[in-house]
């Protein structure tokens, strides 16, 4: 499994604890910060671990302040996110078989050491159960991308047509880096910071639009120019043998993040059916 973690100062040690932890179990971890016990800010690592793990489906997360709270409230404010802050296993096993949590988030004060390794075991050891669930977390998914779209219509986007909460319109203003690898003036083209392809590179309207589902007439040349894109980053990138345009759209298919977007597949086979 693929994890993000993050922590602040008063999380410190305990995040480096969980770190060898799990790479000891054969996990793959990426440290988001912080560095050291020096005092810093929650939100600071809170925000980029949550962003890592919309970006990436499949990917957790686990973040760490003294008591959970604060890194809860950050994590939660970024779509995609569904943060829970675990106190014992038994929470965390729900989090994940009823909710779908994707971040962990623990209290260094909260519990004994042995304790919070327990709680990240317990979560290891839990996957959705969908079913009756399946319905609620889509409920929350949906109540997600009304208030986007509700920003939308009370004037919280430019003249761009960005949406401020949205992680792909920030990487398309610059706010976030990226490593880009097509640009114009609809559409951008960068690189997937968890490659399921020697090439995998992810393409989005620089106009936000949550799902394929909001897609109107006035999209169309937009969204003829989001696959005429593909053509041209697939010739740059020597995909000479063929490629996969993948584009999920809703919870249900796999899409974390409510801002259209392909993923752009090659440079291996790629069997049929996919999955």
């Amino acid at each position: 499994m693929r994890f993000e973690i993050g922590s602040d100062h008063r999380g410190y040690e305990l995040k480096s604890r969980i770190i060898s932890w799990l790479a000891e179990r054969g996990h793959a971890v990426n440290d988001r910060g912080c560095d050291g016990v020096e005092s810093c800010d929650y939100p600071d690592f809170g925000f980029g671990v949550a962003r890592a793990v919309a970006a990436s489906p499949g990917t957790q997360g686990i973040l760490i302040c003294s008591n959970g709270i604060g890194m809860s409230m950050a994590a939660n404010k970024v779509p995609g996110v569904r943060a829970a802050l675990c106190l014992t296993p038994a929470m965390a096993s729900q989090a994940r078989r009823h909710n779908d949590a994707n971040v962990l988030v623990l209290g260094a004060d909260n519990v004994p050491y042995v304790e919070s390794l327990a709680i990240v075991s317990a979560w290891l050891g839990a996957a959705f159960e969908g079913g009756r669930h399946e319905r609620r977390v889509r409920k929350l998914v949906e109540g997600e991308s009304a208030r986007l779209a509700d920003a939308t219509t009370k004037g919280r986007r430019g003249d761009s047509g960005m949406n401020q909460d949205c992680i792909f319109c920030k990487i398309a203003s610059g706010a976030i880096p990226a490593e880009k690898v097509f640009e114009d003036d609809d559409v951008l083209g960068f690189r997937d910071i968890h490659p399921a392809a020697p090439t995998h590179v992810l393409l989005i309207p620089k106009a936000h639009i949550p799902t394929l589902n909001d897609l109107a007439p006035e999209h169309d040349r937009l969204l003829g120019r989001l696959v005429r894109a593909a053509g041209e980053v697939a010739a740059r990138e020597g995909l000479a043998a063929g490629y996969r345009l993948v584009g999920n759209c809703g919870r249900g298919a796999g899409q974390e993040v409510f801002h259209i977007h392909f993923h752009l597949l090659g440079g291996r086979p790629l069997d049929w059916p996919p999955g």
